[in-house]
């Protein structure tokens, strides 16, 4: 499960969590545009070898418009979470 923020303000910081992860050692998160493919994100960060539990602050997007993490797997594009949508706002 991944939960992230409702509505920022663009550049804000958002802290997103990971709770109930795999734990597997090529799992991953990606902050990506909702539209956008799952090849296509604008950061992400390694979880960790047996980590089920993780948070994550990024930068959000200065660019306004509807953002989303994902979990990926395996050093794939496997997604196995979303997180509900953020509105980043100008």
């Amino acid at each position: 499960m991944l939960k992230g923020y409702a509505r920022v303000a663009g550049g804000a910081s958002v802290t997103a969590t990971l709770t109930n992860g795999p734990g597997g050692a090529g799992d991953w998160l990606a902050l990506a545009a909702t539209a956008a493919p799952d090849s296509t994100y604008l950061q992400w960060t390694y979880v960790g070898s047996g980590v089920t539990t993780r948070t994550w602050t990024v930068a959000m997007p200065t660019t306004a418009g509807t953002y989303e993490f994902r979990l990926f797997l395996n050093n794939g594009f496997s997604r196995a979470a979303t997180s509900p949508p953020i509105t980043v706002t100008p």
